[in-house]
């Protein structure tokens, strides 16, 4: 029993321990205030002492009085301006703090907007990517699809990319470039015909009908939004058709049978 009240005291002890700390941390500075009392009651009592010492310097008692009052009136006057001045030195000290309080408070206020305004910027901006492609080697042609699966139209949009003819004896690259100045979120797609006979060769487009030849798509598309018109984002893809599925798959670039 004796060991349970000491255990259950000293989580008491413990759990006060940060509210004292608290109060000595938000506890006002007593000693400036006590050595200013303590500086103009020195400066009183010497200045007093001075004044009644030099009375005797004169003889009448009338003018001696008189010379005491009024020189009492002027150090009361000087002290008075004294503690005036320490007073607003004091105020001024603490104005300073408040002010770097209040200041430090702005800047974080302002650096949690920022965030929040980027959190809404990235939550609703444009996101557009690769639909689907697709090819049909009857009629030597492809189509890609673009779409916008975010929230808000994007801008000045452009597609990037390159045809490779790879794995046979002449290879061939072909640049894939289109622009399109907007594209709405939703059900809505933008589709880019690409001829074959345009770019290659009937026995290259052999090549790809057998089977002989690696038919690879890849590139970016770059965009940008509303939210942030200065920052451009970009969509990297890369896809490789498969004759046997008559497909087009993600490729990434290793090697596939």
């Amino acid at each position: 029993m004796v060991q349970a009240d000491g255990s259950s005291d000293s989580k008491n002890a413990l759990q006060k321990k940060p509210n004292e700390q608290s109060l000595d941390v938000n506890a006002p500075k007593r000693w400036p205030t006590v050595v200013t009392s303590l500086a103009l009651l020195s400066i009183a009592a010497g200045g007093g002492f001075a004044i009644w010492w030099t009375s005797f310097a004169f003889v009448d008692l009338t003018t001696r009085v008189a010379f005491i009052m009024g020189s009492a009136l002027n150090l009361a006057i000087f002290l008075a301006i004294v503690a005036q001045a320490c007073i607003y030195l004091g105020q001024k000290n603490l104005m300073l703090k408040q002010w770097r309080a209040m200041h430090d408070a702005l800047s974080q206020s302002e650096r949690q907007t920022w965030v929040a305004e980027m959190a809404f910027a990235i939550g609703t901006q444009a996101r557009v990517c690769v639909h689907s492609v697709s090819l049909d080697l009857d009629k030597a042609r492809m189509f890609i699809k673009i779409e916008n699966i975010g929230k808000v139209a994007a801008d000045t949009i452009r597609l990037k990319g390159v045809l490779e003819l790879s794995d046979v004896w002449e290879p061939k690259s072909v640049p894939v470039n289109r622009e399109y100045d907007a594209l709405f979120p939703g059900t809505l797609k933008i589709k880019t015909r690409i001829t074959l006979h345009d770019h290659f060769s009937e026995e290259q487009i052999g090549w790809i009908r057998s089977g002989a030849a690696k038919f690879i798509l890849k590139g970016e598309i770059s965009y940008s939004d509303g939210f942030l018109p200065k920052e451009t984002r970009t969509t990297p893809f890369a896809f490789r058709y498969r004759l046997g599925d008559k497909d087009w798959f993600v490729y990434s670039g290793e090697e596939e049978n």
